[in-house]
């Protein structure tokens, strides 16, 4: 189906440790890890269209959200 034009894109990413690995548990959330963002492509297949979205190094933090709109 047809979802229309990409405008923007909210990222969000949660951390999950294994139970096997407590040097990453997270157990007082004293541990804030974060990815950085350069670039978010998006490929519509169905319409051959390439959407290239700029991020500019921005962190995102486990259990948080991130929109971005800027095109590159």
């Amino acid at each position: 189906s047809n979802f229309g034009n990409v405008q923007s894109v909210t990222f969000t990413w949660t951390q999950n440790a294994s139970v096997l690995d407590p040097f990453h548990w997270n157990i007082f959330g004293l541990r804030h890890p974060k990815l950085y963002l350069d670039e978010i492509d998006v490929y519509r297949d169905e319409a051959g269209v390439d959407v290239h979205l700029c991020a500019q190094s921005h962190s995102v933090e486990t259990g948080t959200s991130l929109t971005i709109s800027t095109r590159c």
